[in-house]
Formats: C-alpha cells, structure tokens, sequence
C-alpha cells in the first residue's frame, strides 16, 4: 500500500488522482471545521492539524518515518509540481511508442528519469523554460538522471539506444550502462565548464568509448554563450580538433559537433 493509500485510509478520503501535493499546516485563520480539504483542480490536499485528533496525528507521524525508512523521499513542493504536470502530460498518450519500448529493458528509476525528461524534451521543443524541470529531475534522480534528461532531449534513446537494442540486444546490454553511467555518447557544454575542459573530457570519453567499440563523440551547446564558447575552443584547440574528423551541425540557437576517430 503506497503513502498516498495509506493516509487515504486514515483519513477515508476520495482521491483518485495518484499524484497529489500535500500540505499539512495549522488552521490558525480558522478556514474550516473538517480535518482536510482536497482542491481536485490543483491536485492538493490540505490538512489541518488543529482539527485532527491525537490518534491521527501519530498515525501520520509514524506514517512519514515509515516512508522515510523505506526509502521513499517525501517530495519538496516543485518536485511534486513535476509529477503532477508529468501525470497530466502522460494522460495525452505522448511518447507512449518510446517509453513502452525501455520499460521492461531499462532499471525502474531509469524509466522514471526517461519519463520525466520526455516532458522536458516537449517543453523545451516548444521554447518553455526547462531550468526549473532539469533541476527537479536532478533532485529527484541526481547525476545518472540529469544524464539520462541531456541524452533524451538530444534523441539519443530513439536515435541511438532503440536501434542499438534492435541490433543486438547483448551489446545494449554490455553498453546501456556505460552510456547512461559515464555519458560516453556526448559532452553537454554549460556555462560553468571552462573550454580547457571540454578536450580533457572529451578525451577521458573517448578512452572509455574505444574500449567498447563507440568511435565518435558529440558536442553539444544550446544558446549564444556555449555555442561561442564551442567555436572559441574548436579555433584554439585546433591542434588537437585536427586529430579528427568533423561535422559541425548549427540551427536554432543549437550546436553539435561530431567528432569521428580518423
């Protein structure tokens, strides 16, 4: 019995939506008698701890540990914002061919990252603000997560990991981890990242990748600064950028360089 079902039951709640906020607070400005109000529109349920009985205050107390114990986080509110637009956004059927693909071949919280990333990929395809959205999914899934979000909105998973596993699934398997694990596929330039460090990265990468039999390495930037900051870098690191050879893809304020071993 999830959280949720549990605290239904305490309470005896109708709450059909499987993903709520839920605030527990003090009813200091006496909003109502009733021990909880749920706002079906917002996807909140409110509860009032000076209208709920000793009994039910330790039944939630203890409720909470055990969840905690379990290992389950008890969500921040923007975390639970997230799965409350991914739940409206998955009620929309998109993207169902990819994620009914990786369900049974990737590990559960993968699947979860793949799924929140996808709704990333439709908002930023559509010009919305991701920040927020990619440091939810970092929070929730932390590196691998932000990894699986960078390689899902690139279209590794259709372009890459699909067609990989189709191929062979014995070498997605012997590849999925280190791909997801080490990003071995590509480097996401941010603008913390000096230009000194995108060749050692892409170094380290490439030493990885050759080992497995992966002989390119993408660059990607996404607005003016990381794409002059790639460019700037291409020009004074020419030396070593002539060790391959290389594409270089620009449209829509996008960048990706391909590097191919020579």
């Amino acid at each position: 019995m999830s959280f949720l079902d549990k605290l239904k039951a305490i309470f005896n709640l109708e709450v059909n939506c499987p993903l709520i906020s839920i605030n527990i607070a003090k009813n200091s400005n006496n909003l109502t008698n009733k021990e909880g109000l749920y706002d079906q529109a917002k996807g909140r349920l409110d509860l009032y701890l000076d209208n709920i009985d000793e009994v039910k205050k330790r039944e939630i107390k203890e409720l909470i540990k055990e969840s905690i114990k379990e290992g389950n986080p008890i969500l921040e509110i923007n975390a639970s914002e997230l799965l409350s637009q991914l739940y409206e956004y998955n009620k929309e059927n998109k993207n169902n061919q990819t994620l009914n693909f990786f369900k049974p071949i990737i590990p559960l919280e993968d699947f979860e990252a793949l799924e929140s990333s996808l709704y990333l990929r439709e908002v930023f395809i559509k010009n919305g603000d991701v920040s927020k959205l990619k440091q939810d999914i970092r929070k929730r899934f932390g590196d691998r997560g932000n990894t699986i979000a960078n390689l899902c909105t690139a279209g590794y998973f259709e372009k890459f990991l699909l067609p990989l596993y189709n191929s062979s699934k014995e070498r997605f398997k012997e590849l999925y981890e280190i791909i997801v694990a080490k990003s071995v596929l590509a480097i996401f330039i941010h603008s913390q990242m000096s230009q000194e460090q995108i060749p050692k990265d892409i170094t380290n990468k490439l030493r990885i990748s050759t080992k497995y039999g992966i002989k390119f390495i993408h660059i990607h930037g996404i607005g003016d600064y990381n794409i002059n900051k790639i460019k700037e870098c291409l020009g004074e690191q020419k030396e070593y950028f002539d060790f391959f050879q290389k594409e270089i893809y620009e449209k829509d304020n996008i960048i990706i360089v391909e590097l191919l071993l020579k």
